[in-house]
């Protein structure tokens, strides 16, 4: 990550939305990641 996006978490997820067809399922499970780590960041 840190070679390819500069160490930013945010790029490498939105590069990976931006050049992935991903199902249903696995956005509902990117999701639940993003709610995860919202919750325990607080």
């Amino acid at each position: 990550m840190r070679t390819f996006f500069g160490g930013s978490a945010q790029e490498a997820v939105a590069a990976l939305l931006e050049d992935t067809r991903l199902s249903d399922e696995e956005l509902d499970r990117l999701e639940r990641l993003v709610e995860k780590a919202r919750k325990e960041a607080k």
